[in-house]
């Protein structure tokens, strides 16, 4: 007997139920979008893998799902939407004048650790604004953000608000760039996790020696090979890294970057870590990651940050000015109505994703996490801007971008009251008891579907009270029995049986309406076709 083939770890089924609340959640956010002005588009689920390496982050691709296909093309499923979006749209922003407003919806794919509200294929639900750089904008998506949610049926919200304003005019200011600024704002947020990480980033940065305590192996090291690579010409020092990498059994073939760009890169890398070692350029980074800390311990009321972040920056000589979006956008948020939005200031906060370029934010729902019905908070929705984006995937010139995306199955959690199946009551039966009955159930079928009734059409086997209980379970409203009108008649009749007095109202006269409107098509039509056979 041969085993039964399991569902992918990860990975999940939706059973009939769970789906009416996936789409109730998910026609919520896309109305919303609407109302707002975003139109609907859809990017493919396969994308060119470099479409991924070039801004995203370790974050996201240390979980793609990249592979190699028959063509020999690297390519890999969607993690996320914006970088598809923007790869879409570039060429129409460009010679757009005015913002161009759209919006998505549809499967992502992450290796991630499956737990609770975590799986590796997901929904996004989300909006991209192109071509707006103002503050206002960043204040309207973010409100269009807790909107969205309030009104999808999320009953309180805390919304946790960074910029990354401050960190950049610090690393600027320390003239930390390239490599290690980029670095830095990366993996700010694992750095913030506990000293273990805090060891992984500063070894990635050059401060610390992964090898150290290792007898033997220093000269092995980034490092160690800068200073074996001291005094070589370029020609004679790439011919040495290219012979470490063959004897290491490195096979440069068959790579997305070529050879020549494999050596320069750890040449590059190699040196650049020699340099942090020591010296002025360790001292200004030691100090950014001191800022770094002292940042993202200040968290809470908006005002009270704000003062405490100026404080800071004065202690590190950084404008004020860096603050100046923030501020605006805190600002901005009083013009909208969040009442039931607790707002949490982070201006040390990051997302892990390296495209973010000024406003990052999340927002958190409380969810019953446990059968006692404790609460625990869930982030159902994350965005900010990513001027820098466009530039990267398109290589032409880049344009102002932002935007958000929803995690759907998330929002299911989230959303307290789903409430009954609301189709219910736009639903019924239509029972026929005979075979040549059938063509008049499917007339009165797909007349209540014209009308908006959503109807199925059964042969009766066995009492009608039967189907009566069973589709009153199933949450219909109503059961619609086609019958002769007695033994011996040749007429047929219609019969309505409510199953939810509670709907009886407006159903129950849109149903008689259309029996009645039936009763005199039917009669002449078994008057026309002769006797039922």
């Amino acid at each position: 007997m041969q085993r039964a083939i399991e569902r992918v770890r990860g990975f999940y089924d939706m059973d009939t139920t769970a789906y009416r609340q996936f789409e109730t959640v998910l026609t919520a956010l896309k109305e919303s979008f609407r109302l707002a002005g975003f139109s609907m588009i859809d990017v493919p689920v396969l994308e060119q893998l470099d479409l991924y390496l070039r801004k995203n982050g370790a974050q996201i691709l240390s979980k793609l799902y990249g592979f190699t296909d028959q063509g020999r093309r690297e390519v890999a499923l969607r993690p996320e939407f914006t970088a598809s979006v923007i790869r879409a749209l570039g060429p129409t922003v460009a010679l757009s004048q005015e913002p161009v407003r759209v919006a998505y919806a549809g499967p992502v794919f992450r290796y991630e650790k499956p737990q609770r509200a975590t799986t590796r294929q997901f929904t996004q639900a989300g909006v991209e604004l192109l071509g707006d750089p103002s503050s206002e904008a960043d204040a309207d998506i973010v409100a269009l953000a807790c909107k969205t949610a309030l009104a999808a049926g999320v009953p309180q919200l805390h919304l946790v608000l960074g910029h990354l304003g401050p960190l950049k005019a610090l690393l600027a200011h320390l003239n930390v760039d390239g490599y290690a600024e980029g670095f830095v704002l990366e993996h700010l947020e694992y750095y913030n996790r506990g000293a273990e990480q805090q060891r992984v980033v500063r070894t990635r940065l050059g401060l610390e020696d992964a090898q150290q305590g290792r007898s033997g192996t220093e000269d092995m090291t980034p490092a160690g090979l800068a200073d074996a690579l001291e005094g070589l010409s370029p020609t004679e020092a790439r011919d040495v890294v290219n012979g470490l990498l063959g004897q290491m059994g490195v096979d440069l073939a068959g790579n997305t970057r070529t050879p020549e760009e494999i050596i320069e890169r750890v040449l590059s890398k190699a040196q650049r870590k020699s340099a942090m070692r020591s010296g002025e350029r360790r001292e200004h980074l030691e100090r950014a990651l001191t800022f770094c800390g002292s940042l993202s311990a200040l968290q809470g009321e908006p005002h009270k940050v704000l003062d405490d972040a100026e404080a800071l920056l004065r202690e590190y000589e950084v404008p004020l000015t860096a603050l100046r979006d923030l501020k605006g956008v805190v600002e901005l948020l009083h013009d909208h109505d969040l009442s039931n939005v607790q707002i949490t200031l982070a201006p040390g906060m990051a997302r892990g994703i390296a495209y973010y370029s000024g406003l990052i934010f999340e927002l958190y729902a409380d969810t019953a996490s446990n059968d006692d019905g404790e609460s625990s908070s869930l982030q159902i929705c994350g965005g900010g801007r990513y001027d820098g984006l466009s530039r990267a995937v398109t290589g032409r010139n880049g344009f102002p971008a932002l935007g958000f995306a929803f995690g759907v199955e998330r929002m299911m959690h989230a959303v307290r009251d789903l409430g009954p199946d609301t189709r219910g009551s736009e639903r019924v039966a239509v029972l026929v008891a005979e075979r040549e009955l059938r063509p008049i159930g499917l007339r009165l079928a797909e007349d209540a579907r014209q009308a908006g009734i959503v109807a199925v059409l059964q042969h009766q086997v066995g009492m009608p009270s039967d189907y009566r209980e069973r589709f009153f379970r199933m949450g219909y409203a109503a059961v619609l029995l086609v019958n002769r009108q007695g033994p011996g008649t040749l007429e047929p009749t219609v019969s309505t049986a409510m199953l939810r007095s509670s709907e009886q109202s407006q159903l129950g006269h849109d149903l008689r309406d259309l029996v009645a409107k039936l009763s005199s098509s039917i009669t002449e039509h078994t008057r026309t076709a002769g006797a039922l056979q």
